[in-house]
């Protein structure tokens, strides 16, 4: 037939692009326990969703383009629990997944296309970092940008998941620090450059683990939220961090059925709080119980100790807890905490997801090593680039305080936009002390509805006036045991 070469000559380079590094490299990975760039692909999408962008792309070195299927980047389109995105995902096999100037083009317009469609980016991120001699050279340093200058710059238009799974050197690091969630197999490395070419520059032994190893990264700089142990758990985790998102900046974040028993647990704050001011307990507690059951997802448990961080739902709907933890130095704020605290504060802006702050703090941590840590110039940030920061919404501004040490002689919580007073806090705060733990879940679920409503500030602040001139059966039909 007239076509049967042509056929043939697609099926050949498709099965070439299909075995990737080749067989022998992809045994060694399976024997190593670890995914394939294809293998966390299948896993990470719905059955069935998968389409491809640029299966055939190879190496523009003429010499190099037998030995470069897909160029060592994977790209294209799937849909993760119903919900499509895009997926690229680093073939170490071929070329160690480095960054050239035809894969970094692929990438530039991938990102240009779910910008214009409206959907997430999902890295997986395993790269040996910038290849030689693409990168070599004025014209190729700007080349291997794709030509575009906004290739590393995150304008929080549709929410970013990484993963770092193996050796992850320039552009896998990039993207996992710009992402809004980043998550590391135990065992890999994230930093700018590999231990061999750091040791060769600074002429000492470094070790990987030291450099840019996942407790370096969740204990020390906070880039990493999770650690994990295997492959799958690390793409499990990203399932789960984009089922509390909406797809985008312009939408609201998914609604979930709420469990069955999520009053009963709300009912155990008491047993958590302690009625004494000096005494201490773990805050994250009282947030397990306050939350729809089971829907806590702590972000940097390990960074920033003194602050708790946390997406969870609230009568099914996604909200971000920010809580002072008294457990770790008393529950005051010290510059890593000032640090999570804000990343968190700035997607939770970005993306429409109300806040609820669960507040006691005796002030700041202080003393020399404070000091070089830069906590003054940390403590600054949290009101620029809390909820003032004006990312993109829809349907107004949300944020409750809830004072959990609750001291008469202090003056009630108050916030630059003044949405709410102290009368509501307290109100909330008598219903905890008071055993109506019920009412108290009951409220902030339908201070939340307010914010669904649309209603934005001036509906909260006119909720505040309802609760305090006890109005509030008509505004929140909070139910007494």
């Amino acid at each position: 037939m007239a076509f049967d070469e042509m056929y043939d000559e697609y099926e050949r380079r498709r099965a070439k692009a299909l075995a990737m590094g080749g067989p022998e490299r992809l045994a060694r990975r399976k024997n190593a326990e670890l995914l394939n760039a294809r293998e966390r692909i299948d896993f990470l999408v719905d059955p069935g969703s998968w389409v491809e962008s640029g299966l055939f792309t190879v190496s523009h070195i003429p010499a190099e383009r037998e030995s470069s299927p897909g160029d060592g980047k994977i790209t294209g389109y799937g849909s993760i629990e119903g919900r499509e995105a895009v997926i690229i995902s680093n073939d170490f096999t071929v070329k160690g997944a480095s960054s050239s100037v035809v894969n970094m083009k692929r990438i530039g317009q991938m990102r240009r296309t779910a910008l214009e469609r409206g959907i997430p980016m999902v890295f997986l991120g395993e790269s040996s970092g910038a290849r030689i001699p693409d990168n070599m050279g004025a014209y190729n340093m700007g080349a291997i940008l794709g030509g575009d200058a906004t290739q590393y710059r995150r304008l929080r238009e549709q929410p970013w998941a990484s993963a770092i799974l193996g050796m992850a050197y320039g552009s896998a690091t990039w993207y996992g620090c710009l992402s809004d969630f980043n998550v590391m197999r135990k065992g890999a490395i994230m930093a700018v450059s590999s231990e061999r070419l750091v040791s060769m520059a600074i002429g000492e032994k470094v070790d990987g683990e030291e450099l840019g190893g996942w407790r370096m990264h969740t204990d020390t700089t906070g880039l990493v939220d999770i650690a994990v142990d295997t492959d799958e758990e690390a793409l499990d985790a990203i399932k789960t961090f984009l089922s509390y998102l909406p797809e985008n900046q312009t939408q609201s974040p998914p609604e979930k059925p709420v469990p069955a028993g999520s009053d009963e647990a709300a009912r155990g704050v008491l047993d958590v709080l302690p009625d004494k001011r000096t005494q201490v307990y773990d805050v994250r507690k009282i947030v397990e119980r306050l939350a729809d059951k089971g829907s806590v997802f702590e972000l940097k448990s390990r960074f920033g100790k003194t602050a708790t961080t946390a997406l969870a739902r609230l009568d099914g709907k996604t909200v971000g807890f920010i809580a002072n933890n008294p457990i770790f130095k008393a529950g005051a704020l010290d510059a890593d905490g000032c640090d999570k605290c804000c990343s968190f504060m700035v997607m939770c802006d970005s993306f429409n997801i109300p806040m609820i702050f669960l507040v006691d703090n005796p002030g700041f941590v202080i003393g020399i090593d404070a000091e070089r840590q830069r906590a003054p110039d940390l403590a600054d940030r949290a009101p620029e680039e809390g909820p003032p920061a004006r990312g993109p919404r829809r349907g107004g501004d949300g944020l409750l305080a809830l004072p959990l040490d609750h001291d008469e002689r202090r003056p009630a919580p108050r916030h630059a936009l003044d949405l709410l007073r102290g009368e509501i806090l307290r109100e909330l705060l008598l219903l905890l002390v008071g055993g109506d733990v019920h009412g108290l879940a009951d409220g902030l679920a339908r201070v939340l509805g307010v914010l669904g409503e649309g209603r934005g500030l001036r509906g909260l602040a006119a909720a505040g006036r309802d609760f305090r001139d006890g109005r509030v059966a008509r505004q929140f039909e909070l139910r007494r045991a």
